[in-house]
């Protein structure tokens, strides 16, 4: 791409700024006039919650320099920043025509970060590299490299061409070369290069390495900016009751507690305008108070949606602590040693994985400000051992724990843990119910349809070999953490029997064939069982899920599938492609359980099943979020039952407890479904053969 054929501006910065999230650059020379010249799609960019990050030589002009350091300062200086706010109304005007109070505004309110580059070791000239990163939110990236400068010139007057690489294109090595840049960068952004020296501004004045450059004088004047600072999105300008309530709930706690909200009620919403309501109240008492946010999640995949939600309230700066982002570390520990050598207190939203909170939390997060909100989502998982290990030593003050679910149904003594951690229990500070939701259309109705799946006379006796093997337990109980390992492994090899039995095979390529008669094979999410066929002892064997879209591919094969499993590379283009309706069937195992949010999906077809409700009522909380053209949700389910000639009756009991096991979680599908009031004409045969009745389907009114 080079100046003579392209129109730089328009063909490719401004719709690369109107679609991406992230920018990383380095280039030999910076000038402010680029972002006069890119002021369309910087403002796009920045409405977003866009950010970017420059490295450059230290040369640069008076007026640049005067508004990289004003923009530092006010960083830290909550009265400057507030009059270099209140300069400015219309930031889409600002950036074309008041360029240097926008990009300072831009650097005080960390969307723009910029540092100073100098040669060293075996180098002694400048920095003259040029090239550059984009990211969107989904993980797609365009990398370049090229002759031209972020400059007026490098844009419009001179004869300039860069080469680009993007992470979309079929060729796997054009896919890697389009994110080395963005390795390059962060190498030389957290001084991992021997040979070249990063600054900040303020610690380039302090090394006196700026060199100033004279030009003349600008033809505009500094007059106008917008409020900066976090705010409420349009987008959620209407605020429902119940969240407004759970606020008020939580400030009523001392602001700490347990919010238990179905899933697709808006749990990460509500937590954050609960930030924004508490930081406004405390900011309009004290001016220089701060918003201090430490967000876990259970998955990188979360990393990326509550980026997105902080960005949209302008939370920021947004930072990332995973591996997408190298230079994580280095951000968090310059806010630690601000706040302790410094005396001087940033804004910050962090968001990080459970994993690398627990591995990090003695050498980084624990020195962090007590004043932090600290928000975990799906709080359950704070009940794991790593985390109730360090979870006495968290002492912030404000808290927040999000989850449909938070007991952990077979381990009381940790829910007791995380109630005691975040001083709620049952029904907690604020609890919003997949009944209340539904009832009140903040979720979509939804059909719930039995396919019953008999075990063959081979699965059922390897059954009741391992059920005599392991003697009785109760599975809804503390008592299963007293099992031996060699028990528990006969658990997991029984309920494997169940999952993967093989008339489930052929009863989905039956569902299958109903929906593309009815002309409803789209946005089908199909869960299906891990690992291979049990009875198969080659350990080269195929999984089930692969065999399963096999299945189904020489079925049907106008139908187009795919699969979102761990290993699955790129599975954010995977998960768009399903929701633009490129994708028909999308397979998943367990990736797809905890807060993926996917509103266009209305089937789901599950063929495996934990005994945790959990797993499967956040797996039906996938299917009932709300989207304007769907009008209800279909639920497939696969109960299991022992073959309807038993050859033994020694195994009667054996069978009767399998089949309450499988009508336990159909009580919890039915109850809430528009076929509620069919439970017994539904299940009434098998009721009757093993002489069960209604109430022996015992369920935890909590998880309703």
């Amino acid at each position: 791409m080079n100046t003579s054929e392209y129109n730089f501006r328009d063909d490719f910065y401004k719709p690369l700024l109107e679609n991406m999230s992230t920018y990383y650059r380095g280039v030999g020379y910076f000038s402010s006039g680029w972002i006069k010249q890119n002021a369309d799609g910087l403002f796009s960019f920045i409405e977003k919650g866009g950010s970017i990050k420059w490295i450059t030589s230290p040369i640069l002009s008076e007026e640049d320099f005067a508004s990289f350091s004003l923009g530092e300062e006010a960083r830290n200086d909550v009265l400057l920043k507030e009059r270099l706010s209140k300069t400015i109304d219309d930031l889409e005007i600002a950036l074309s025509e008041d360029t240097l109070t926008a990009l300072s505004w831009m650097i005080a309110d960390g969307l723009v970060d910029i540092r100073i580059a100098v040669p060293c070791g075996k180098l002694s000239g400048e920095f003259h590299d040029k090239f550059g990163y984009f990211e969107d939110t989904q993980g797609n990236c365009l990398s370049f490299n090229g002759s031209n400068n972020e400059s007026i010139n490098g844009i419009e007057s001179n004869y300039e061409s860069f080469t680009i690489f993007y992470s979309w294109h079929e060729n796997d090595e054009i896919k890697k070369i389009s994110r080395n840049n963005r390795e390059r960068f962060f190498r030389l952004w957290n001084n991992e290069d021997e040979n070249i020296r990063i600054y900040s501004i303020p610690d380039s004045v302090k090394e006196q390495l700026l060199k100033l450059r004279k030009s003349k004088s600008r033809p505009y004047s500094i007059s106008k900016h917008r409020l900066s600072g976090p705010q409420l999105p349009d987008i959620y300008k209407v605020i429902r009751d119940y969240q407004r309530e759970a606020f008020e709930e939580w400030k009523s706690s001392n602001f700490s507690g347990v919010f238990a909200m179905a899933t697709g009620t808006g749990k990460t919403v509500t937590s954050l305008y609960c930030a924004l309501r508490e930081y406004e109240e405390r900011f309009f008492s004290e001016a220089s108070a701060k918003y201090q946010l430490i967000v876990l999640v259970p998955s990188k995949t979360l990393v990326k949606q509550w980026s997105a939600e902080l960005a949209n309230f302008r939370f920021f700066p947004v930072i990332c602590a995973d591996s997408d982002n190298p230079a994580w570390k280095s951000e968090v520990k310059k806010i630690i040693d601000d706040s302790f050598y410094m005396k001087i207190e940033s804004n910050y939203a962090i968001i990080v994985t459970y994993t690398s909170f627990i591995k990090s939390f003695q050498t980084i997060f624990s020195k962090l400000s007590e004043d932090s909100l600290f928000i975990a989502d799906e709080v359950h998982n704070l009940g794991s051992p790593n985390a109730l290990s360090i979870i006495d030593q968290i002492n912030f003050k404000r808290k927040i724990g999000l989850s449909a679910t938070p007991k952990r149904i077979y381990a009381p003594e940790s829910s007791m843990q995380i109630e005691e951690f975040f001083n709620s229990s049952y029904p907690y500070t604020f609890s919003y119910s997949m009944t209340e939701a539904i009832e009140n259309g903040v979720l979509t109705k939804y059909n719930y349809f039995v396919r019953f799946t008999e075990l063959d006379d081979e699965e059922f006796d390897e059954y009741c070999r391992l059920t005599n093997e392991i003697g009785f337990i109760d599975t809804r109980t503390e008592k299963t953490r007293s099992l031996t390992d060699a028990q528990k492994m006969k658990l997991i090899k029984r309920k494997a029997i169940i999952n993967g039995a093989k008339s489930k095979r052929q009863e989905l390529s039956s569902i299958i064939e109903d929906l593309h008669k009815l002309g409803k094979d789209k946005y089908c999410l199909v869960y299906a069982p891990s690992g291979s066929d049990y009875f198969d002892s080659d350990e080269d064997s195929e999984r089930i899920i692969i065999q399963m879209q096999k299945m189904i591919k020489n079925d049907f094969p106008m139908i187009k599938l795919s699969s979102y499993l761990g290993e699955t590379k790129d599975r954010n283009r995977t998960i768009e492609s399903f929701k633009n309706g490129n994708i028909d069937i999308l397979f998943a195992i367990n990736c797809l359980d905890e807060g993926v949010d996917i509103p266009r999906t209305e089937i789901g077809i599950f063929t495996s099943s934990s005994g945790n409700p959990r797993q499967f009522i956040q797996r039906r909380g996938r299917l009932l979020r709300k989207h304007k053209e769907k009008e209800k949700a279909i639920v497939y389910d696969m109960i299991t039952i022992p073959p309807l000639l038993l050859k033994s009756s020694a195994n009667q009991n054996i069978a009767r407890n399998l089949i309450l096991n499988e009508l336990r979680r159909a009580r919890y599908f039915v109850q809430l479904s528009e076929q509620r009031y069919e439970f017994y004409d539904i299940f009434e045969p098998i009721l009757e053969k093993y002489q069960l009745s209604f109430t022996d389907i015992n369920i935890d009114e909590e998880f309703l």
